[in-house]
């Protein structure tokens, strides 16, 4: 067996030396090239994806979610409550929010005509603690965020504001900026009047929909103290949250609702579906060409080589250790040109698009390279290329000697 593997490498080695230099350059290439196409949509779409959740985890929802049980408005006795979680290891810190709809309205010039009015969310915040927690203040346009003593300021989002910056401008507010005046109605019939201090804009829609008060301001007008709609915990760890719910859970008797951030990333987990499908698509495009590369080149190969084929048989060499030496040389393409876009994906695209990363309106992505993927393409193009490799050099083999020899 180890003599045959021998000859069979031995034979490669010959057929390739022999080769035409030109096909020994571009077969790798062009493999290299579907390489890339395979690892490249895959490493693209994995960046996008990994993006859109830091953007949703960064903005909104932060690594762990304490809700109240069903049936119940808030959660009570908060700031004990984040004081116990907070002493935990390996939590970064908290924040606590009320979170409700609202109705907005927007008198431009105060005169009772062209009102524009929406409903939207508010959210309280303490802007010093909000600030460990959640990075929207980091994602202000114009103006400024809150500070703690503020009592009748609001921060919009963009889709609020409108404009040229919003996806919905007819859904919007159509115009305040910075020092306009927005009444907002609150669900207990409560009715105020508020300063635009700033207007921000992440990028995705549904955030940029909520606009933002002090959460002394909200306590204030919907007489409640110590509560909150919810309470959101920043982790050191945040791919490894389950053992973090297990230790507030014993914290917290309650029976408060405690999930994770992958729990309410709906929006992500269809488009990764999507993504998948799209990605396949492209996959079975690339592996195709990269079979068809390899079926030509081995196809030519032992067409101009069937004489030299029938003396090999002819003097004992079994046609097992002649397809073998033909898978090899199919193997030793791919392997090249695995390494060629290895090369190319890591040491120039990848490079590129961290000092150029995507502007997907939502965030900036950059390419999420991951080795199991590369390990993936390379198999998947081992694997089409023996088997486009096997066939021309199996149907030749089995020719008869003399027929092989004479080209009859």
């Amino acid at each position: 067996m180890l003599n045959s593997l021998k000859v069979a490498f031995f034979l490669a080695f010959k057929s390739l030396k022999r080769s035409n230099k030109a096909t020994i350059i571009l077969t790798p290439i062009i493999i290299g090239v579907s390489f890339i196409n395979i690892a490249f949509s895959s490493a693209l779409f994995s960046g996008m994806l990994k993006t859109l959740d830091n953007q949703l985890i960064n903005n909104w929802l932060s690594h762990v979610i304490i809700r109240p049980e069903r049936g119940k408005q808030y959660l009570e006795d908060v700031q004990k409550k984040r004081k116990l979680i907070e002493s935990i290891p390996g939590v970064i810190a908290t924040a606590s929010h009320y979170k409700l709809g609202a109705q907005f309205t927007f008198d431009r010039w105060a005169d009772a005509k062209n009102i524009e009015s929406g409903g939207y969310q508010v959210i309280s915040v303490i802007p010093s603690q909000e600030k460990k927690v959640i990075e929207v203040y980091k994602h202000v346009i114009k103006g400024k965020f809150l500070d703690d003593s503020d009592t009748n300021s609001v921060v919009i989002g963009v889709e609020i504001a409108g404009g040229a910056g919003s996806s919905f401008n007819e859904n919007s507010l159509k115009g305040p900026t910075i020092g306009d005046k927005i009444y907002i109605i609150f669900p207990n019939g409560v009715r105020k009047k508020f300063i635009v201090k700033g207007i921000y804009k992440t990028g995705i829609d549904g955030i940029d929909m909520a606009a933002y008060i002090t959460q002394k301001e909200m306590e204030s007008i919907l007489g409640t103290f110590n509560q909150a709609s919810e309470i959101n915990v920043k982790l050191s760890s945040p791919d490894n949250y389950r053992p973090y719910i297990s230790k507030i859970q014993k914290l917290i008797i309650d029976k408060e609702k405690i999930s994770g951030w992958d729990q309410f990333l709906t929006m992500t987990k269809q488009m990764k579906s999507s993504f998948v499908i799209l990605n396949g698509i492209t996959v079975f495009i690339s592996l195709i060409i990269a079979a068809a590369t390899i079926f030509i080149v081995i196809f030519i190969n032992v067409i101009n080589k069937k004489r030299q084929i029938g003396i090999l048989k002819a003097i004992g060499v079994s046609k097992n250790i002649i397809i073998v030496s033909y898978l090899i040389q199919a193997v030793f393409y791919v392997i090249i040109g695995t390494l060629i876009g290895v090369f190319v994906l890591y040491v120039i695209l990848d490079a590129i698009f961290k000092s150029y990363p995507l502007d997907m309106g939502f965030g900036k992505v950059s390419l999420d390279i991951v080795f199991s993927d590369i390990l993936s393409s390379l198999n998947s193009l081992i694997i089409v290329s023996v088997i486009s490799g096997f066939i021309p050099a199996w149907k030749t083999s089995k020719e008869p000697i003399i027929k092989a020899i004479w080209g009859a």
